[in-house]
């Protein structure tokens, strides 16, 4: 979500000017560059009685139609409409009869998403969506389902999907082309089958979403020896390394300056997470988590004297101490990118537009003016900070030892991260302490362990692609084998990959690769909340618009989690491509 609004951000403060106020300058830019009197799309925009497309242009023109059809003759590479055409600025062209080649495109918005989906172009669907999500969606839609690329173990049905776990998520912070990330997730049940030698995945889009997937690759790991029983990464964004690890040791105490003693939560990895509810007033309020963890190298000694009379005389030269962390994110910062969103409603597709123009003309995050509106926005809701208590100094003062941070935004499935600690450890028991905003993370278990040395794995590209039912998709197949092609997906949509790995063993553990972006679909009610200064007043002022969404998001709340998960898109019929 930080990313989000950051990248979102950039679009409006690059164009400040230094002899205007900053709301002065934003107000001016939002309304007379993004939506002029005249772009009337949203005053022509009905509902229920009638649809629009509007199909940007890579030079940043956009057609505004209501009609249109598609040249069957030329394999729907031509849109024959009629409606306006306008410049860069929003300022009408023409009026009257076009024909338009999609391959000049690079994002459509419409109210009528079906008809545009066989061109594999960016989609944004409009108004949708309101007849199949949950009666809690419709009530709460900030608490519809949303995800990225959803991973399955093995190959399951539409109709078992509502009863398996979610395994792993693709790129959760790419939302715009300029803004494409990649993204490493544990696949933690899924194994190696001896009989076909290889492993199977069930990709869906199960949001009202687009997804546009550059690489769907596996990393297959072997566990180096006996003693080590997992293989974790260390936290994205930054480029993950892998390591074994041995058994882990659970916590001995959990205090949470938010709910009080939380070991019971964090004490096993069985999904009874810990969660503090966010707070009333401030939704970027700090939770410290403070826990006594077992010193794992003393641990690893007692249970080896036990069997061998002795200590492991290895234990200090090949195993360091770790702590890993079992967890995933609330939904608390999802329903603030949903408000965010539906405050730019039928502007959307307008801003993205603006930002791929911005990013290409090398408007970054090293940027002067974005490095300080990137420290406003990570500073309001932060990330995960993970911190090793170093002793007392003189003055009695704690002494903490920073020792890494998680930042992803976004995913749903359960992670298990670890953290390196300093070789040399005090005698006794460890205290740790993670700091965040108070109901941002769901904590299922907190443990120290012994890592190896780090490894490196087997990257497996797809072998082979198969629709949901069962037919293999040669075509698609090479969407995800081609460098500068991508496997665009849309709600609903269910295939089956195969990874072949002839040298996997029992002993494989196993890591999604994955690449690409996406963008949000507009659900009905967002589009009435279309507020543009709203969203910009919160770029301007981030800890102050957490303040102004704690109250809304409190009513939600107690029952989001359940809503989320019960509004996932499910197709009626068995249509795949």
């Amino acid at each position: 979500m930080l990313k989000h609004i950051f990248y979102l951000g950039l679009i409006c403060i690059f164009l400040i000017q230094s002899s205007c106020s900053p709301t002065v300058s934003y107000r001016y830019w939002a309304t007379k560059k993004i939506a002029p009197k005249d772009y009337k799309v949203s005053e022509n925009f009905k509902l229920k009685t009638g649809h629009f497309a509007k199909l940007h242009t890579k030079n940043g023109q956009v057609y505004v139609l209501n009609k249109w059809s598609f040249d069957k003759s030329d394999k729907s590479k031509e849109i024959i409409g009629f409606g306006v055409l306008y410049d860069r600025d929003r300022q009408p062209i023409k009026h009257g009869n076009f024909i338009i080649n999609v391959d000049q495109l690079t994002l459509i918005e419409t109210t009528h998403p079906r008809q545009f989906k066989r061109t594999s172009k960016l989609l944004i669907g409009l108004g949708v969506g309101v007849a199949v999500v949950g009666l809690f969606c419709i009530v709460a839609t900030k608490a519809c389902f949303g995800s990225c690329p959803t991973i399955y173990n093995g190959e399951l049905k539409a109709e078992d999907l509502e009863s398996s776990e979610l395994l792993a998520e693709g790129f959760s912070d790419a939302i715009a082309p300029s803004l494409e990330s990649r993204d490493l997730d544990p696949l933690v049940s899924t194994r190696w089958s001896a009989e076909h030698k290889n492993v199977t995945l069930t990709l869906t889009n199960e949001a009202y979403e687009t997804h546009a997937i550059k690489q769907m690759n596996v990393w297959a790991v072997d566990l180096p020896d006996q003693r080590f029983v997992d293989m974790v990464h260390t936290p994205m964004p930054d480029e993950a390394h892998l390591y074994p690890i041995t058994q882990s040791f659970a916590p001995l105490k959990c205090q949470s300056s938010a709910t009080g003693n939380c070991l019971a939560q964090v004490k096993k990895a069985d999904y009874q997470a810990h969660l503090a509810p966010a707070h009333s007033k401030d939704l970027g309020h700090r939770e410290h988590v403070i826990l006594s963890l077992p010193n794992p190298y003393e641990q690893w000694n007692a249970q080896f004297a036990d069997q061998h009379s002795q200590q492991d005389p290895t234990v200090n030269k090949d195993l360091r101490p770790a702590v890993v962390i079992s967890l995933r994110n609330s939904l608390l910062n999802t329903y603030i990118f949903y408000q965010l969103w539906s405050w730019l409603g039928l502007r959307a597709g307008d801003w993205l537009m603006h930002l791929e123009s911005l990013m290409q003309a090398g408007v970054d995050n090293k940027s002067t003016v974005g490095k300080s509106t990137f420290k406003r926005i990570s500073a309001a809701l932060g990330d995960l900070h993970v911190e090793l208590l170093n002793g007392v100094n003189k003055s009695g003062e704690e002494q903490w030892l920073s020792v890494g941070r998680y930042d992803e935004i976004g995913p749903l499935a359960q992670e298990k991260v670890i953290f390196l600690l300093p070789k040399s450890l005090p005698q006794g028991p460890l205290t740790l302490r993670l700091t965040n905003a108070q109901g941002n993370f769901r904590l299922d278990y907190i443990a120290s362990t012994l890592a190896g040395n780090e490894q490196k794995g087997r990257l497996l590209h797809p072998s082979v692609v198969r629709n949901q039912q069962g037919q293999t998709r040669d075509q698609l197949l090479e969407l995800l084998k081609e460098p500068k092609e991508y496997l665009v997906t849309y709600p609903g949509d269910l295939f089956y990959i195969d990874y072949s790995d002839p040298k996997g063993t029992e002993q494989s553990r196993y890591f999604l690769d994955s690449t690409g972006h996406y963008v949000e679909w507009q659900q009905p009610s967002w589009l009435k909340e279309q507020n543009e200064a709203a969203f910009i007043d919160f770029l301007i002022d981030p800890s102050a618009g957490l303040k102004k969404l704690a109250p809304r998001y409190k009513k939600l709340e107690p029952n989001i989690e359940k809503g989320f998960w019960n509004s996932r898109f499910r197709m009626t019929g068995t249509s795949n491509e």
